[in-house]
C-alpha cells in the first residue's frame, strides 16, 4: 500500500482559493481608507456599503463554494479520466450525485480488511471474464455443467434423459445438437452473465459489466461473446503463486506482483479544509440573511455541498484507490482463451464450488429470443463438482451417502466434499438412470408441476456455477455475513447501517490513538505439562526448528542435530532427531502418543546439556527423546499456533523438572542462593518434593516461605482466580506449597480465589465466565493430571482441554479484550537442539554449588527450550516471536499490563535482577495498532476417553495402558528408532511457509526485508552490490533470504550474509566472501513488525516507492519474515 500525496492542479486551485478566504476572514479589523467603486450603495438601517457584484466575485464564490467540493468526488478503480470530470461537473449541479460515490465508499469500506486482496476485492478493483449476449455455443466445442430442454419437451412429460441430448458431457458436443434444439423451438441465443444472479430469498449478488475504456492492469484479448466484469465483493480471490515460467502467459511478471494503491490525502485535505470554511461561512452570515431570506438564503445553498463533502471526507479515508483494474483467473477466462482470448498480468484466482443439493438456490438468467421471454435457471437432476465434466455416477452418489467410517473403509480418497455435495436434507437425489417404478407418484408429481405457468419455460440445467462466498473482515465491530442465507433483504441492509455506524465508532476511536496493553481486560495463563519446543514444534514453517541456519556446530565438526550413542547402542554412532510414527499405521500412532522421554529432573538435565554441548539426550535421557511429531500427530497445536504467535526462543526456568518451574512460574523464584529471598526460605528448589519437609540442608523446603505473585495481586486488589476442578487433581497449583496460602482461613481471599476447587472455580465456572466477560483480570488455569500433556497422557487429549479453554476464550463477550499465555512448564525429557541463554559465571541468585554435590558450581536456569503461544487480537495471523524469555516474562507481562491498567507498584521483589533484564517481558510480541478481531477455525479435538461414570481419564488410562503394560518409555512403547538409518535430508524435515518476525532480532531463521512492496535481494552471479526487487506474496524467492550471523550474545548487532552463495554485506551494501570484512549492521525492533537495518556509519537503509536502495538518516520499518523453504 502506498501513500499518494500528488496534487492535481484542481485541487490546487481549490486549496488557493480557500486558504485566501479563510485568511482573509480571520484578519484583525482595523482603521483604514478605501475607495469604493462607482455603484456603491448604503444602507443606513444595517450601517452596510455593499458594492457591486461583479463577475470576479461570483467566479471566487463559485470557486470556493462549488468546485472545491465537485474535487472530492471519489474516482473508481480504472476509471478513465473523462468520466471522472464528468462526474464533477454533475456534482457541481447535483451534488447528491457526488455524494453516492462517497457513500458506497463509507458502504465498502475497504480500508477496514487487512489483507490488500480483500482491500482491492471491497473497492471493485477486481474483474473478471463472463460471458456476454453476444456469447452463443461453438461447434465442437465442449461445455461443462449445462444442459438445454426446451418448453416442447418440458411439456411432453418426458422424463427420459435419452429424449434430449445433454451438452455438459465430455464425450458429447455442442454443435451437432443445435440444429436438433431448433428444431423443437425457435433458434435459442443464449445470454449468460455468467454468473447472473445468486439469489438467496431476496438477497442478491449481481456481476455488473467493466464499462469500456476502463484502465485494466496488464493485456487482455477478448474474443466475441465475453465481457469483463466486476468480481462481487463476497467472492473468494487466491493470490497467484507467481512463477518465471514464460509458457504461463496469464500469470504477471514476476516484476509486478504487488496491487499498487493510494489513499487520496489531498482530496480528503480540500474536503476538511472546505467543510471549515463553508460551516464558519454559514455561522457568520446566519443573522442578517436568514433575517431577511430565511433559511432560503443564498449562503444555505452551499449546505448540501458541505454535505457532500463530509461523505466523500469519509470515503476517501476508508477506500484505497487504484488506478487501474486487475484481472483475476476464472473458468470463464479458461473458456475464452481457448476461442482465442489472450489475457496477461492475472493476480488472482476466483474460486468455485458446486452447488450444494440442500442450497436451494435459485439463479436468474435469460435465454432471449423473438418474444424476449425471459427464462431462469433451475436446479437440475445431476450433480457436477468443480473441474469435473461428467455427472456423479450413482456408486459415488451412493458412497457419498454412507456415513463416515463406512465411506473411509470404501474409498479413502473420497473427500468430504463429495458427500456434502451428494446429500439432501429430502433424501438422495437420484440421476435418471436410477429412477424405478417405485418413484411413479413422484414422478406424477413433478409432470403437474412442469404443467404449471411459470414452469412451461425451458430448463437450462448450471449446477456449476460460481458459488460466492463472503469473507470476513479483520477489524472490530464490524458484522460480515458469513452465511447470506441468515439474512433477508431488510437484514442485510440493517448490517449494512450497522457497519456505517461502526465506521464512524472507528473513526473516534482512532482519534483516541491505538489500543495499547490497558484496553485489556483479562490474562488468562495456561501452562501444560513436558513437551519441549523441537519435539512439538521442530517441524513448523517459520520458526527456528530444523531449517536452523545458525544451528550450534560442535567441536567435533558435528552439529548439535548429532546426539552421541556412544554406550547406548552400537548400530550408530549418532542419532539424528527423526519422526516418532516414521514407521506408519495405527498402532505406532497410539503408541507415540502415550509414548515418554527419560529423565527430567535436576542432575539429568544439566547432564544431558554436556557443559554446552548440547549432545547427551540420547545418553542420559533416553534415544527417543530426541524424536519430535508432525503437523497431523498434534494438528489442534498447529492450527492454534499458526492462528496466533509462537515464541521459538522461550525456555524453561530452571534446567529441572515441573515443580521448580511451576513454582517459579507463580512466584519468580525458588530461592537460588544470593537471590532476593534468604537462605532458608523453603529452596532452593531443584526437583519435585510436594511434602512439608526438607530433601536435605536448605534444600527442596516446604513450606516456601515468599509470598507468590497472587498474593501481590491480592493486596493490591487485583481481581484473580484459579480454576482448577477436584476430579483428577495434578498437584500442579504452587499455591498449595506458599506458606501465606496454607495458612489462609477457608473464607479468605487467598483460599476462595487460589485453593478452592470446582464451584467458582472449576472449569464450567470459567467457561461460564468467558461467554459472559466476567472473567478476573488474572486468571490462571490448571489442567486435571490426564489432560496435562505430562507423558505418557497425550497430547490430543490436551489439546481437548486447551480448546475448552481458548475456545470459551475467543468466543466471548471480551474476546477482543483478552490475552491467553498457554505455555509449558518444562521439557519433560525431551531434546532441544537451542541452549538457553545464561547468565555469566557467578551471578547471584542464579549460580550457585550443586547440592547433590554432582554438578559443581552451576547455573539454575534458563532450562529446555519450551513451546509458548500468545493468544489475542493483537497477536493474531501466524507470528513468531524471536526474544529471549521464560517463565519470568509472564510475571513481567503481568507487571506491565496491571501498571497500564492503573495499578501502582504490583512489582515482585522476588525476581532477582538477572532475569529482569535479560528476559523479554513478552509486550513486544503485541501489535496494538493493527490488531485482527477475526477468530480463526481451528480443528475440533476429539472428546478424551472417559470411564463407566463419565469421568474423562484419556487415551492412556483408557487404552495405552491396557492394551500395553509395560513403561512408558520401554520397548514396548517404542515402536522403533532409525539407527544408521538416517539421512539429514529426511531426519530434518521442516514445512514450507514463512511467518512473519516480532520481537528484537535473535539467531535461527532464514529472513526476507520487505518495504514498499520490494525487498533487499541477491542478485548472485557476478553482481557485488546489494539490490532490491518485487517481494511475493509467500516470500519464498531465494534471491531474498538472508541469514543473520549475532556479534554476541546478546544485543542487537549483526553480520547479514546471502542464502544464495553466502556472501555477506560489507560496507558500502557490496558484497565480500570474508566475514571479517563484513558490515556491522544494528538491527533494532521497532514496533508492530517493522525493523529499522542500521549500518555502521549511522545510516539506514531504505527502498524508495521505484523500488530503489537507498539511506535514510531515520530509522525505516522493514517487514521481516522468517521463511523455511526447500530450495
Amino acid at each position: 500500500m502506498t501513500y499518494s500525496f500528488f496534487v492535481p492542479r484542481t485541487y490546487v486551485l481549490a486549496l488557493l482559493a480557500l486558504v485566501y478566504g479563510a485568511w482573509a476572514a480571520v484578519l484583525p479589523a482595523r482603521d483604514t481608507t478605501i475607495t469604493l467603486p462607482p455603484g456603491a450603495t448604503y444602507d443606513p438601517a444595517t450601517n452596510v456599503w455593499c458594492t457591486p457584484t461583479t463577475w470576479t466575485d461570483i467566479g471566487s464564490f463559485f470557486l470556493g463554494n462549488y468546485l472545491s467540493h465537485a474535487a472530492t468526488v471519489i474516482s473508481f478503480p480504472g476509471e478513465p479520466v473523462s468520466i471522472t470530470i464528468v462526474n464533477m461537473i454533475l456534482a457541481i449541479f447535483v451534488p447528491s450525485s457526488g455524494a453516492g460515490r462517497g457513500v458506497l465508499a463509507v458502504v465498502r469500506h475497504a480500508a477496514f480488511y487487512k489483507n490488500p486482496f480483500q482491500q482491492a476485492l471491497r473497492s471493485r478493483a477486481f474483474c473478471m471474464v463472463v460471458r456476454s449476449q453476444k456469447w452463443k455455443p461453438m461447434a465442437g466445442e465442449t461445455l461443462r455443467s449445462m444442459s438445454f430442454l426446451s418448453k416442447e419437451l418440458r411439456d411432453e412429460d418426458n422424463d427420459e434423459y435419452e429424449a434430449y441430448k445433454i451438452m455438459s458431457k465430455n464425450t458429447e458436443k455442442v454443435g451437432q445438437y443445435v440444429e436438433e434444439l431448433k428444431a423443437h423451438h425457435e433458434p435459442i441465443e443464449l445470454k449468460v452473465e455468467s454468473p447472473l444472479w445468486l439469489q438467496v430469498g431476496a438477497n442478491s449478488t449481481r456481476v455488473e459489466f467493466v464499462g469500456r475504456h476502463y484502465q485494466v492492469f496488464g493485456t487482455y484479448k477478448l474474443p466475441e461473446g465475453y465481457q469483463l466484469a466486476y468480481v462481487p465483493a463476497n467472492a473468494i480471490v487466491e493470490p497467484v503463486s507467481f512463477s518465471s515460467d514464460s509458457s504461463d502467459q496469464t500469470a504477471a511478471p514476476k516484476s509486478e506482483f504487488a496491487l499498487t494503491s493510494a489513499y487520496s490525502f489531498a482530496s480528503a485535505l480540500v474536503s476538511i479544509i472546505q467543510i471549515i470554511y463553508a460551516l464558519t461561512g454559514l455561522y457568520r452570515s446566519r443573522g442578517n440573511q436568514v433575517s431577511k431570506y430565511g433559511y432560503a438564503a443564498f449562503s444555505f445553498t452551499v449546505l448540501p455541498y458541505v454535505i457532500m463533502s463530509f461523505v466523500n471526507l469519509l470515503g476517501n479515508l476508508v477506500t484505497p484507490r487504484y488506478s487501474t483494474l486487475y484481472l483475476v483467473r476464472s473458468e470463464m477466462m479458461d473458456e475464452a482463451s481457448r476461442r482465442g482470448g489472450e489475457f496477461q498480468g492475472v493476480v488472482g484466482n476466483l474460486e468455485s464450488a458446486h452447488l450444494e443439493v440442500e442450497d436451494t438456490f435459485v439463479f436468474s438468467a435469460a435465454l432471449k429470443e423473438s418474444a424476449q421471454e425471459r427464462w431462469e435457471f433451475q436446479l437440475g437432476d445431476k450433480i457436477y463438482l468443480p473441474g469435473e465434466v461428467e455427472p456423479m455416477t450413482a456408486e459415488k452418489h451412493e458412497l457419498a451417502s454412507k456415513s463416515d467410517e463406512e465411506r473411509n473403509d470404501t474409498d479413502p480418497a473420497t473427500s468430504h466434499d463429495v458427500k456434502k455435495a451428494l446429500s439432501a436434507d429430502e433424501g438422495e437425489l437420484k440421476t435418471p438412470a436410477q429412477s424405478s417404478d417405485t418413484d411413479e407418484t413422484n414422478e406424477k408429481r413433478q409432470r403437474k408441476k412442469k404443467k404449471s405457468k411459470k414452469d412451461k419455460k425451458p430448463l437450462l440445467v448450471c449446477p456449476n456455477c460460481y458459488y460466492f462466498k463472503t469473507v470476513k473482515a479483520n477489524h472490530a465491530n464490524i458484522l460480515s455475513i458469513t452465511n447470506p442465507k441468515q439474512f433477508h433483504f431488510i437484514g442485510e441492509w440493517l448490517i449494512r447501517l450497522k457497519s456505517i455506524v461502526a465506521l464512524l465508532a472507528l473513526a473516534g476511536a482512532a482519534n483516541a490513538g491505538a489500543a495499547s496493553l490497558k484496553d485489556i481486560k483479562h490474562v488468562v495463563m495456561l501452562m501444560m505439562e513436558n513437551r519441549s519446543f523441537q519435539h512439538y514444534f521442530g517441524t513448523m514453517a517459520g520458526v527456528r526448528g530444523f531449517a536452523d541456519p545458525n544451528v550450534q556446530i560442535n567441536p567435533d565438526g558435528k552439529s548439535v542435530w548429532y546426539q552421541n550413542l556412544t554406550g547406548v547402542t552400537t548400530e550408530a554412532e549418532y542419532l539424528l532427531p527423526y519422526w516418532l510414527n516414521y514407521l506408519g499405521g495405527e498402532e505406532n500412532y497410539n503408541k507415540s502418543q502415550c509414548l515418554c522421554a527419560g529423565a527430567n529432573n535436576w542432575i539429568p538435565t544439566h547432564q544431558s546439556f554436556n557443559g554446552g554441548l548440547n549432545n547427551a539426550w540420547a545418553q542420559i535421557s533416553t534415544p527417543q527423546s530426541w524424536g519430535y511429531f508432525k503437523r497431523q500427530d498434534i494438528p489442534y497445536h498447529f492450527a492454534l499456533a499458526e492462528s496466533y504467535t509462537v515464541a521459538d526462543r522461550y525456555h524453561a526456568s530452571i534446567a529441572s523438572n515441573t515443580d521448580p518451574n511451576r513454582w517459579f512460574w507463580q512466584s519468580g523464584s525458588i530461592n537460588v542462593p544470593g537471590g532476593p529471598q534468604p537462605l532458608g526460605a523453603g529452596g532452593v528448589v531443584l526437583d519435585d518434593q510436594q511434602a512439608d519437609t526438607c530433601s536435605g540442608v536448605n534444600l527442596d523446603c516446604l513450606p516456601l516461605k515468599w509470598p507468590a505473585f497472587a498474593q501481590y495481586l491480592d493486596e493490591a486488589g487485583v481481581n484473580w482466580r484459579s480454576y482448577q476442578n477436584s476430579y483428577n487433581w495434578a498437584t500442579n497449583n504452587g499455591l498449595f506449597y506458599f506458606e501465606a496460602f496454607q495458612n489462609a482461613s477457608t473464607n479468605s481471599s487467598l483460599y476462595e480465589r487460589g485453593l478452592a476447587f470446582d464451584g467458582d472455580n472449576g472449569l464450567d465456572a470459567f467457561k461460564a465466565a468467558a461467554a459472559a466477560g466476567t472473567l478476573p483480570e488474572v486468571s490462571w488455569v490448571f489442567p486435571p493430571g490426564a489432560l496435562q500433556e505430562h507423558s505418557p497422557n497425550t497430547p490430543i487429549d490436551g489439546s481437548w482441554f486447551i480448546n475448552q479453554v481458548v475456545g470459551s476464550a475467543i468466543n466471548g463477550k471480551d474476546r477482543e479484550e483478552t490475552v491467553i499465555l498457554l505455555n509449558y512448564d518444562e521439557g519433560g525429557g525431551w531434546g532441544d537442539a537451542v541452549l538457553p541463554l545464561v547468565s555469566p559465571n557467578g551471578t547471584a541468585g542464579e549460580w550457585f554449588e550443586d547440592p547433590y554435590g554432582t554438578l559443581g558450581y552451576t547455573f539454575s536456569g534458563p532450562g529446555v527450550r519450551i513451546p509458548l503461544l500468545i493468544i489475542s487480537p493483537f497477536t493474531r495471523g501466524g507470528h513468531v516471536f524471536t526474544e529471549r524469555s521464560d517463565h519470568s516474562s509472564i510475571i513481567q507481562f503481568l507487571e506491565q499490563y496491571l501498571t497500564a491498567r492503573g495499578y501502582k507498584n504490583i512489582v515482585t521483589p522476588q525476581l532477582n535482577e538477572w532475569r529482569r533484564g535479560h528476559m523479554s517481558d513478552l509486550v513486544n510480541a503485541f501489535d496494538f495498532e493493527n490488531p485482527d478481531y477475526s477468530i480463526p477455525n481451528l480443528p475440533t479435538p476429539n472428546t478424551p476417553i472417559a470411564n463407566s461414570a463419565g469421568e474423562l481419564i484419556g487415551m492412556y488410562s483408557g487404552f495405552c495402558d491396557i492394551e500395553w503394560t509395560g513403561s512408558c518409555s520401554g520397548s514396548e512403547y517404542v515402536s522403533g528408532i532409525p539407527y544408521g538409518n538416517q539421512t539429514e535430508e529426511e531426519a530434518l524435515y521442516f514445512e514450507d511457509g514463512f511467518k512473519g518476525i516480532r520481537g528484537y532480532m535473535t539467531e535461527g531463521h532464514y529472513l526476507v526485508f520487505e518495504y514498499k512492496g520490494y525487498a533487499l535481494t541477491n542478485e548472485g552471479g557476478k553482481s557485488n552490490t546489494l539490490a532490491t526487487s518485487k517481494a511475493t506474496s509467500t516470500h519464498n524467492a531465494k534471491s531474498q533470504r538472508w541469514v543473520l550471523k549475532a556479534l554476541s550474545a546478546e544485543g542487537t548487532t549483526f553480520n547479514i550474509y546471502s542464502a544464495v552463495d553466502g556472501r555477506y554485506l560489507t560496507t558500502g551494501s557490496t558484497f565480500t566472501t570474508n566475514a571479517k570484512n563484513a558490515e556491522t549492521y544494528n538491527i533494532t525492533y521497532l514496533g508492530s513488525g517493522e525493523y529499522a537495518i542500521q549500518a555502521a556509519n549511522g545510516v539506514y537503509l531504505e527502498i524508495n516507492g521505484s523500488g530503489k536502495l537507498k539511506y535514510s538518516k531515520k530509522p525505516i520499518g522493514f517487514s521481516v519474515y522468517s521463511v523455511t523453504y526447500h530450495d
